[in-house]
Parts: structure tokens; C-alpha cells; sequence
């Protein structure tokens, strides 16, 4: 308790006007003032370096399973379309295209049994398509999703193995020329008072002794 209230006489910490953080140390030494103002300015990174990791660390494993699920979903939807491909749908609007075209230069030579299996190959198309395009899209949105979880997974990564320094010091502690208290036209002034009340205590001595003496040889 008493260290606490030592501390809190002692030591003040203010905002200036360019947002930065003041630390004052009043101490009998000046350079251990100095040293408990740099102290005070090398622990804060401790502290928050660890506060973060304590952050980081449980915050790199939620990141890293929300990935882990995020890609297993995005190899499934990749496994579903490539089983469209086995089926023969591997690009349904090119194909779609493609067929049509086919169709229509077979029945205009009269290739009826042509047509007849670029029919059958349309149904199979077409009964398919609504799902490659379903994927496809799925796809492509959970890609990007995988890649704002993979961003942040490096990012939290970095902060769990990374030290980094969370301070700028614009001014280090320096010992100081001059004491901060007592101040010197204090001391001066209580100096003179002094001397002035002593002086004022040995004339009116003076002058009762004088006058007892004066008073006496009369």
C-alpha cells in the first residue's frame, strides 16, 4: 500500500497535444527518475507484446480452423463439379454452343442419326447445366472467401512468431540539470525570510538586553 501511494505521488502520465504519452518521475536521484521514466517506456511494449500474444494466440487458431473448413468445402464443390465433367459437362455454355451448332449443320446435310445423338448429348447438357453453373459460382465466391481467411491467417501468424515494437519514443528520459522540487526562488525566498526572521530575533534581543542593562546601571 505504501508503494502504491509512493507511486502515484510520484508518477504522472499525461496526454499532450500531439497525442503522445508523457511520463514524469519525481526521485531524490534525478538519474534514477530518468531510468524509472525509460523503464516505464520499454515495459509498456513488454506488456503489450504480451497482451497480444495472449490475444493471438487462441485468435491464429480460430482463423487457422475457419480455413481448414473453408477449403474442405471448396475441395468438395470442386470434387462435385469434376464429377459433371466425368458426365461430359466440362464448360456448358461453350458446349451448349458448340452442340447447337452441330445440331444445326446435321440436319441441314440430313444426318438424322447424327442428330438424334447431339439431341441425346443436349439432354445430358442441359440436365447438368444448372449445377456446373450452381458450382461454378459457389466456387468462385468461396475462393475469395478462402483468400481473406488465408490474409488473415498469415497476419495473425505474424503477430504470434513476431516481436514487434508497439512504441515510438519521441523524447527518452534524460537526467535533469535542475531539481524539480524544491524550486529554487522557494528556496531563495524561504532562505531570505529566514534570515530576515533570525536577524529580526537578535535586534529585538539585543535591544531587551540593552535596555535591562541600561536600566540596571541607572
Amino acid at each position: 500500500t505504501a508503494l502504491e501511494y509512493k507511486i502515484e505521488e510520484n508518477i504522472h502520465f499525461s496526454r499532450t497535444r500531439y497525442l503522445s504519452i508523457k511520463i514524469e518521475v519525481l526521485d531524490e536521484d534525478p538519474q534514477m527518475a530518468a531510468n524509472i521514466a525509460n523503464g516505464i517506456a520499454a515495459l509498456y511494449d513488454t506488456v503489450k507484446t504480451e497482451i497480444q500474444k495472449q490475444v493471438a494466440d487462441p485468435a491464429l487458431s480460430i482463423v487457422e480452423r475457419a480455413l481448414k473448413e473453408k477449403q474442405n468445402k471448396l475441395q468438395g464443390l470442386k470434387d462435385q463439379l469434376r464429377g459433371l465433367g466425368e458426365k461430359g459437362v466440362t464448360n456448358y455454355e461453350e458446349q451448349s454452343r458448340a452442340l447447337a451448332e452441330e445440331i444445326y449443320k446435321a440436319q441441314a446435310t440430313g444426318q438424322l442419326g447424327r442428330v438424334k445423338d447431339l439431341m441425346e448429348q443436349q439432354k445430358t447438357l442441359i440436365s447438368h447445366g444448372g449445377d456446373f453453373i450452381a458450382l461454378n459460382e459457389l466456387i468462385q465466391q468461396e475462393a475469395v472467401k478462402e483468400s481473406d481467411l488465408i490474409a488473415q491467417y498469415e497476419k495473425r501468424l505474424v503477430d504470434v512468431k513476431e516481436n514487434l515494437s508497439h512504441k515510438f519514443t519521441v523524447s527518452a528520459a534524460a537526467k535533469p540539470e535542475i531539481k524539480a522540487w524544491p524550486k529554487r526562488t522557494l528556496v531563495l525566498l524561504m532562505t531570505l525570510l529566514t534570515t530576515f526572521a533570525a536577524i529580526s530575533v537578535l535586534l529585538l534581543l539585543y535591544e531587551v538586553l540593552y535596555l535591562n542593562r541600561k536600566k540596571n546601571l541607572a
